[in-house]
């Protein structure tokens, strides 16, 4: 721009002096100076406002640079907090972790009940000493009647005289007793009535024991195989029921959001449940619970794939059970095929019958 205005100069200055060559010396000189002195002045302006324009652009790039930063900061920390809310616990989240720690708890505790059953099942139909059918055939009948007279006197039973009227008539033959409830009361009896039920149902009057010279005489070994394998189908049956005797047993303290879901649904709330109680609660929290479905409508991204997680786990968890429930079905059904694949020769009703008699004891 220098150069230009220079230029322009020079030529004001050149088209001066050709339009004055008849002037005097003096007054070209005065124009002259005129002109030099414009010409500088013009110069100086011209400076000045380049300043200016440099000074506003560099402003400019301050003010610019300065928002980039303040701008950078506020997207920073707005980053963190949306970071923050989607990955920090919702009560949700919470609720269902402390559920499912309560529903494998119980789980575990329902098995150790179920093997515990067994544990006094298996001798009775073993007939082993210190059972009832140990004896005899005769004092095991006599010890299953006993116990329903005493526990579960029927209204017919209790009319003929034969026992008193009690607050569970006939439970033992009632399949409410041991199905009608997710949790079984507090109390033991409760228990001890849905037991009683799965003998009932199972086996009331376990055949006799082979004793002494029977057991060792080649017709006694063969009656003891057949007994054994009676034994063995026995105990599969009774373990299939006691599973489910268990899994209704009060074996672990319901959480807070738990019992919450007990009042909701109407139930009475109760300190401690069992594991089916616990998994169906959970199951209709999903399905039915406000508080869920409200904090599911206000949660963001990445915590409703998170509880899309947690439903896929309980899924799986469901999964992992019915595995195992098949597992039992299996067994059953093998069972009932190698009974009728046997049935037609007789073997085992032969000689499970001869149990029904009363050895002939050996003189010596």
């Amino acid at each position: 721009m220098r150069t230009f205005l220079l230029s322009t100069v020079a030529v004001v200055v050149t088209a001066a002096a050709l339009s004055n060559v008849s002037r005097p010396a003096h007054a070209e000189v005065a124009d002259t100076a005129a002109i030099v002195q414009l010409m500088v002045r013009t110069i100086q302006g011209f400076t000045q406002v380049s300043n200016y324009l440099k000074g506003q652009v560099s402003a400019l790039q301050q003010t610019t640079d300065a928002s980039n930063v303040a701008n950078f900061a506020v997207q920073k920390d707005l980053r963190g907090v949306v970071v923050r809310d989607e990955h920090v616990a919702t009560p949700s989240a919470c609720e269902a972790l402390d559920n499912g720690q309560a529903i494998a708890v119980a789980a575990g505790q329902s098995w150790i009940v179920s093997n515990s059953i067994s544990r006094v099942s298996d001798p009775r139909g073993e007939a082993a000493p210190n059972m009832p059918a140990y004896v005899g055939q005769a004092n095991a009948q006599a010890a299953n009647t006993a116990i329903h007279l005493g526990r579960y006197c029927g209204e017919g039973e209790a009319q003929d005289g034969m026992c008193t009227l009690g607050s569970r008539p006939n439970w033992d033959q009632r399949a409410s007793t041991m199905l009608g409830a997710l949790a079984y009361g507090d109390t033991p009896e409760d228990l001890t009535a849905a037991n009683d039920y799965v003998t009932n149902l199972i086996q009331p009057v376990p055949p006799r024991a082979l004793r002494t010279d029977e057991v060792r005489s080649l017709a006694g070994q063969d009656k003891q195989a057949w007994r054994r394998r009676y034994n063995a189908m026995i105990s599969l049956a009774r373990t299939a029921m006691n599973d489910i005797v268990a899994a209704r047993t009060n074996t672990v303290t319901l959480t807070p959001a738990q019992r919450e879901q007990q009042r909701a649904q109407g139930m009475t709330q109760t300190a401690k449940g069992s594991w089916m109680l616990a998994a169906e609660l959970e199951v209709n929290r999903y399905v039915s619970g406000r508080a869920w479905a409200r904090d599911l409508q206000r949660m963001p991204p990445a915590a409703r794939q998170i509880e899309q997680i947690k439903l896929d786990a309980f899924r799986a968890y469901i999964d992992w059970q019915q595995f195992k429930a098949s597992q039992t079905q299996t067994a059953l059904l093998s069972a009932i095929l190698a009974d009728r694949a046997e049935a037609p020769f007789g073997r085992p009703q032969q000689a499970l019958l001869g149990l029904a008699t009363m050895p002939v004891p050996t003189t010596r």
